[in-house]
Protein backbone atom coordinates (compact mmCIF):
# COMPACT_ATOMS: atom_id res chain seq x y z
CA UNK A 1 0.00 0.00 0.00
CA UNK A 2 1.05 3.12 -0.70
CA UNK A 3 -0.26 5.68 1.28
CA UNK A 4 -0.02 8.89 -0.81
CA UNK A 5 -2.43 7.24 -3.15
CA UNK A 6 -6.10 6.90 -2.85
CA UNK A 7 -7.36 3.93 -1.27
CA UNK A 8 -10.43 2.58 -2.74
CA UNK A 9 -12.47 -0.17 -1.04
CA UNK A 10 -14.40 -2.79 -3.13
CA UNK A 11 -17.20 -4.56 -0.30
CA UNK A 12 -17.62 -8.66 -1.80
CA UNK A 13 -20.11 -10.43 -1.31
CA UNK A 14 -20.79 -13.76 -3.21
CA UNK A 15 -19.15 -11.68 -6.39
CA UNK A 16 -17.65 -14.76 -8.17
CA UNK A 17 -19.67 -15.10 -11.61
CA UNK A 18 -19.74 -10.63 -11.36
CA UNK A 19 -16.48 -10.12 -10.88
CA UNK A 20 -14.54 -8.72 -13.65
CA UNK A 21 -11.28 -10.03 -12.51
CA UNK A 22 -9.37 -8.88 -15.84
CA UNK A 23 -10.94 -5.22 -15.43
CA UNK A 24 -9.57 -5.05 -11.77
CA UNK A 25 -5.97 -6.37 -12.85
CA UNK A 26 -6.05 -3.53 -15.31
CA UNK A 27 -6.72 -0.91 -13.29
CA UNK A 28 -4.44 -2.10 -9.90
CA UNK A 29 -1.54 -2.72 -13.12
CA UNK A 30 -2.41 1.65 -13.33
CA UNK A 31 -0.35 2.10 -10.33
CA UNK A 32 -2.86 4.41 -9.68
CA UNK A 33 -5.00 3.52 -6.59
CA UNK A 34 -4.54 1.33 -3.56
CA UNK A 35 -7.40 -1.31 -3.65
CA UNK A 36 -8.94 -2.27 -0.65
CA UNK A 37 -11.51 -6.09 -1.20
CA UNK A 38 -13.19 -6.58 1.52
CA UNK A 39 -15.20 -10.41 1.23
CA UNK A 40 -18.06 -10.29 3.53
CA UNK A 41 -18.24 -13.81 4.57
CA UNK A 42 -18.85 -15.07 0.89
CA UNK A 43 -19.90 -18.81 0.42
CA UNK A 44 -18.62 -18.93 -3.62
CA UNK A 45 -15.41 -18.80 -5.19
CA UNK A 46 -15.15 -14.70 -5.00
CA UNK A 47 -12.45 -14.69 -2.50
CA UNK A 48 -10.16 -16.97 -4.89
CA UNK A 49 -11.14 -14.56 -7.45
CA UNK A 50 -10.07 -11.78 -5.36
CA UNK A 51 -6.58 -14.08 -5.00
CA UNK A 52 -5.91 -13.66 -8.51
CA UNK A 53 -6.52 -9.51 -8.62
CA UNK A 54 -4.05 -9.69 -5.20
CA UNK A 55 -1.32 -11.40 -7.49
CA UNK A 56 -1.11 -8.51 -9.90
CA UNK A 57 -0.15 -5.92 -7.62
CA UNK A 58 1.35 -5.17 -4.12
CA UNK A 59 -1.63 -2.09 -4.33
CA UNK A 60 -3.91 -5.11 -3.75
CA UNK A 61 -5.14 -6.21 -0.25
CA UNK A 62 -7.51 -8.62 0.90
CA UNK A 63 -10.05 -8.41 4.35
CA UNK A 64 -11.90 -11.59 4.98
CA UNK A 65 -14.95 -11.49 7.04
CA UNK A 66 -15.75 -14.23 9.43
CA UNK A 67 -19.57 -14.13 8.70
CA UNK A 68 -21.75 -11.89 6.28
CA UNK A 69 -22.01 -8.52 8.20
CA UNK A 70 -23.75 -6.53 5.32
CA UNK A 71 -22.12 -3.99 3.12
CA UNK A 72 -22.33 -0.77 5.79
CA UNK A 73 -20.00 -2.78 8.17
CA UNK A 74 -17.46 -4.16 5.13
CA UNK A 75 -16.81 -0.94 3.99
CA UNK A 76 -16.24 0.76 7.15
CA UNK A 77 -13.64 -2.15 7.95
CA UNK A 78 -12.27 -0.94 4.59
CA UNK A 79 -11.29 2.46 5.32
CA UNK A 80 -10.47 1.34 8.97
CA UNK A 81 -7.50 -0.46 7.13
CA UNK A 82 -7.01 3.05 4.76
CA UNK A 83 -6.81 5.09 7.45
CA UNK A 84 -4.01 3.04 9.53
CA UNK A 85 -2.38 2.76 6.15
CA UNK A 86 -1.97 6.70 6.33
CA UNK A 87 -4.86 7.25 3.95
CA UNK A 88 -5.53 10.93 2.34
CA UNK A 89 -8.21 10.52 -0.14
CA UNK A 90 -10.41 7.32 0.02
CA UNK A 91 -13.63 6.04 -1.84
CA UNK A 92 -15.84 3.21 -2.29
CA UNK A 93 -17.07 1.16 -5.37
CA UNK A 94 -19.12 -1.26 -5.82
CA UNK A 95 -17.60 -4.75 -7.21
CA UNK A 96 -19.88 -5.45 -10.12
CA UNK A 97 -18.41 -2.26 -11.84
CA UNK A 98 -22.42 -1.33 -12.53
CA UNK A 99 -19.98 2.31 -12.61
CA UNK A 100 -17.30 2.02 -15.10
CA UNK A 101 -13.75 2.45 -13.95
CA UNK A 102 -13.45 4.93 -16.05
CA UNK A 103 -16.13 7.21 -13.93
CA UNK A 104 -13.77 6.21 -11.01
CA UNK A 105 -11.04 7.71 -12.34
CA UNK A 106 -11.88 10.93 -13.65
CA UNK A 107 -13.59 11.35 -10.18
CA UNK A 108 -10.54 11.11 -8.66
CA UNK A 109 -8.78 13.51 -11.05
CA UNK A 110 -11.02 15.84 -9.70
CA UNK A 111 -10.62 15.82 -5.94
CA UNK A 112 -6.96 15.32 -6.62
CA UNK A 113 -6.94 18.13 -8.65
CA UNK A 114 -9.22 20.46 -6.54
CA UNK A 115 -7.92 20.96 -2.86
CA UNK A 116 -10.81 22.42 -1.81
CA UNK A 117 -13.40 19.55 -2.50
CA UNK A 118 -13.62 17.58 0.48
CA UNK A 119 -15.87 14.71 -1.47
CA UNK A 120 -17.10 13.71 -4.66
CA UNK A 121 -19.84 10.82 -5.84
CA UNK A 122 -21.31 9.57 -8.39
CA UNK A 123 -25.04 8.09 -8.51
CA UNK A 124 -27.45 6.51 -11.11
CA UNK A 125 -30.51 8.33 -12.09
CA UNK A 126 -33.10 8.08 -15.22
CA UNK A 127 -33.22 10.56 -17.34
CA UNK A 128 -33.90 10.70 -21.41
CA UNK A 129 -31.25 8.36 -23.04
CA UNK A 130 -30.31 6.31 -20.10
CA UNK A 131 -31.31 2.98 -19.20
CA UNK A 132 -30.98 1.74 -16.08
CA UNK A 133 -33.04 -1.46 -14.77
CA UNK A 134 -33.82 -1.60 -11.11
CA UNK A 135 -36.51 -3.68 -9.20
CA UNK A 136 -39.04 -1.39 -8.26
CA UNK A 137 -38.64 -2.30 -4.34
CA UNK A 138 -35.08 -1.29 -4.32
CA UNK A 139 -35.65 1.70 -6.28
CA UNK A 140 -38.10 3.24 -4.05
CA UNK A 141 -36.17 2.02 -0.46
CA UNK A 142 -33.69 3.80 -1.97
CA UNK A 143 -35.18 6.68 -3.05
CA UNK A 144 -37.00 7.03 0.84
CA UNK A 145 -32.51 6.37 2.15
CA UNK A 146 -31.66 9.28 -0.73
CA UNK A 147 -33.94 11.56 0.78
CA UNK A 148 -33.37 10.96 4.56
CA UNK A 149 -29.65 11.62 3.48
CA UNK A 150 -30.78 14.54 1.87
CA UNK A 151 -32.23 15.55 4.90
CA UNK A 152 -29.32 14.90 7.03
CA UNK A 153 -26.57 16.45 4.41
CA UNK A 154 -28.94 19.59 3.42
CA UNK A 155 -29.20 19.20 -0.19
CA UNK A 156 -31.25 16.50 -2.73
CA UNK A 157 -29.36 14.01 -3.72
CA UNK A 158 -31.50 12.01 -5.98
CA UNK A 159 -31.95 14.46 -8.51
CA UNK A 160 -28.12 14.77 -9.02
CA UNK A 161 -26.26 12.42 -11.22
CA UNK A 162 -22.97 13.37 -9.79
CA UNK A 163 -21.89 16.65 -7.64
CA UNK A 164 -18.99 17.96 -6.53
CA UNK A 165 -19.61 19.53 -3.00
CA UNK A 166 -18.23 20.18 0.45
CA UNK A 167 -19.15 16.97 2.17
CA UNK A 168 -17.08 16.42 5.40
CA UNK A 169 -14.35 17.80 7.40
CA UNK A 170 -12.76 14.23 8.73
CA UNK A 171 -10.66 14.33 11.47
CA UNK A 172 -8.76 10.93 11.60
CA UNK A 173 -9.04 12.10 15.86
CA UNK A 174 -12.66 11.23 15.92
CA UNK A 175 -11.75 7.67 15.64
CA UNK A 176 -13.71 7.53 12.30
CA UNK A 177 -17.47 8.16 14.11
CA UNK A 178 -18.39 9.92 10.77
CA UNK A 179 -17.99 7.00 9.16
CA UNK A 180 -20.39 5.17 10.79
CA UNK A 181 -23.28 7.23 9.01
CA UNK A 182 -21.22 6.85 5.72
CA UNK A 183 -21.70 3.49 6.05
CA UNK A 184 -25.10 3.33 6.37
CA UNK A 185 -25.34 5.80 3.76
CA UNK A 186 -23.51 3.79 1.14
CA UNK A 187 -25.44 0.58 2.02
CA UNK A 188 -28.10 2.23 0.45
CA UNK A 189 -28.40 1.60 -3.36
CA UNK A 190 -28.19 4.97 -4.24
CA UNK A 191 -24.76 5.56 -4.41
CA UNK A 192 -22.60 3.55 -6.61
CA UNK A 193 -19.22 5.53 -6.28
CA UNK A 194 -18.06 7.67 -3.02
CA UNK A 195 -14.77 9.57 -2.70
CA UNK A 196 -13.56 11.91 -0.13
CA UNK A 197 -10.76 13.91 1.45
CA UNK A 198 -9.69 13.03 5.04
CA UNK A 199 -8.40 16.00 6.31
CA UNK A 200 -5.81 15.94 9.24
Amino acid sequence: MVPNLPFVIIPCFNEEKRLNTNEFIQLAKTERVNLIFVDDGSSDGTLKRLEIIQEASCLVAIEKMGSNVGKGEAVRRGLNIAVSCGAQIVGYFDADLATPISELIRLINEIEGDSSLHGVFGSRVSRLGAQIERHPVRHYVGRIFSTLAGLILGFAIHNVVRKCFEFLKLSVKLSLAPFNLLGCLMSCYWIGLLIIRIQP
